[in-house]
């Protein structure tokens, strides 16, 4: 990505590319980023599992306010939830209400999650539908949250994430051994196409049960 720190680059492009195996699908029910793969507010998954922590297996949630701004930005105004729940949004800075797990079937196609923590790193990341959307995350655990997100709108080939000069803003609201809740916003949601960037507001993704290394 022409504008992203290299370390995550790197961790990145690995996530979103070990998530390519899948078979892609459409999205949920309509909303405001619906044509980009986004939340639904009605309605539920097949993939969803009620409450996040304390699982004893992988799961995440992510809810992404897309905002208006930037420039020639493709994704549309509104959330992508996933998974979707009714009246509300997955996961907020209170915490999970309906998390995903790896390797199942849902309205918008096969749904991959993956994560990894060990003492300065989480990475994880939700691939839906074979990739037709993806997001990938990275956080340091140590000290000031540092890191990154990264997504892929709706059978794109450009991803869009924070850059070197204006960096993600990441906070830690709980933290696990083997996850977290993190709120994440990022003013300049750049595409690595060099020509169009977005904005993420304030925005939280959830994962717990990740594998240590």
């Amino acid at each position: 990505m022409n504008k992203q720190s290299s370390g995550f680059l790197g961790m990145s492009i690995l996530l979103l590319a070990s998530t390519a195996s899948v078979t892609a699908c459409g999205s949920d029910s309509p909303s405001p980023a619906g044509e980009q793969g986004g939340a639904s507010t009605t309605g539920g998954q097949s993939s969803v599992s009620t409450g996040g922590a304390g699982s004893g297996s992988l799961v995440a949630a992510m809810s992404l306010n897309f905002q208006s701004g930037g420039t020639n930005c493709p994704i549309t105004v509104g959330y992508d939830d996933f998974p979707a729940v009714s009246g509300g949004h997955p996961v907020t800075a209170s915490g999970a209400t309906a998390t995903t797990p790896d390797n199942v079937t849902s309205p918008r196609g096969a749904v991959r999650v993956q994560c990894g923590v060990n003492s300065a790193l989480l990475h994880g990341s939700i691939s839906l539908g074979g990739g037709a959307v993806s997001m990938a995350f990275n956080v340091s655990r140590t000290g000031t949250s540092t890191g990154n997100l990264v997504y892929v709108p709706l059978d794109s080939s450009v991803s869009y994430g924070g850059t070197s000069a204006v960096p993600c803003t990441i906070t830690a609201i709980t933290t696990t051994a083997t996850g977290g809740l993190f709120s994440v916003s990022c003013p300049t949601f750049a595409g690595d196409d060099g020509v169009t960037s977005c904005v993420l507001g304030q925005s939280y993704v959830y994962f717990e049960g990740c594998t240590k290394s």
